[in-house]
């Protein structure tokens, strides 16, 4: 995940967390970060504790409220560990028929496919790389990460 000073003295920085012990809500917390603050933080100062987005990943609903991470290139269990393809040409799920050079984003038909960006405020992942056929799996340019 990431440490992020959000007010005060050091605000704005944003630097990766590379480890911590569990602890609870209201306990102590120590973070260790990979790269040095480059502003001191004081008493002021507020800093959040942001998740990494790869951790728990579940299949996008339909209601197109989930974060898109990636796709991934093989079937994973639910339990197991996996990759995810989040740039580049890959093979993914159309949710309907798209023509090619269309933004793309969480389909709204099928968990898990791709579809036609179409509202404001979706999460575009990428383009159409090739026409897409509802129910089949086509190129698209994932541009996720």
């Amino acid at each position: 995940g990431y440490f992020i000073v959000n007010d005060v003295d050091g605000e704005g920085q944003t630097i990766q967390i590379s480890g911590h012990p569990a602890a609870s809500g209201s306990a102590t917390l120590v973070v260790t970060l990979k790269e040095p603050l480059q502003v001191a933080l004081t008493t002021s100062s507020q800093a959040s504790l942001v998740k990494n987005m790869w951790d728990d990943v579940v299949i996008s609903a339909t209601d197109q409220a989930d974060f898109a991470v990636g796709i991934p290139n093989v079937a994973i269990a639910t339990t197991a560990f996996g990759w995810l393809q989040t740039k580049g040409i890959c093979a993914a799920l159309a949710d309907e028929n798209v023509a090619a050079g269309i933004e793309l984003t969480i389909g709204t038909g099928v968990a898990g496919a791709v579809e036609a960006y179409d509202a404001a405020g979706e999460q575009t992942i990428g383009v159409t790389h090739t026409a897409l056929i509802d129910t089949e799996y086509r190129s698209v340019y994932l541009s996720i990460d």
